[in-house]
C-alpha cells in the first residue's frame, strides 16, 4: 500500500495515518519534485512555454 501522506485523495483517509510515514512520504515527494524539476530545468529555451514551465513546475510540487 502506498504511503497515505502521499494519497492525493480529496478525501482524507484519517484512520491509515501513522506519525512514522510523515518522514518517507515527505522524502519520497521531494525526490519526485527534485526529478521533475530538473526535467523542467532541462528544457531547452526555444522550446519553453508558459504550460510547460509553470504549470509543470507547480504540477511538480503538488504532492509538496
Amino acid at each position: 500500500m502506498e504511503n497515505p501522506f502521499l494519497c492525493a485523495d480529496f478525501e482524507i483517509r484519517w484512520s491509515d495515518l501513522a506519525a512514522d510515514q510523515i518522514i518517507p512520504a515527505m522524502e519520497t515527494a521531494i525526490a519526485r519534485a527534485r526529478v521533475a524539476v530538473a526535467a523542467i530545468a532541462a528544457r531547452d529555451d526555444g522550446t519553453l512555454t508558459f504550460a510547460n514551465t509553470v504549470c509543470a513546475l507547480e504540477a511538480a510540487t503538488e504532492e509538496l
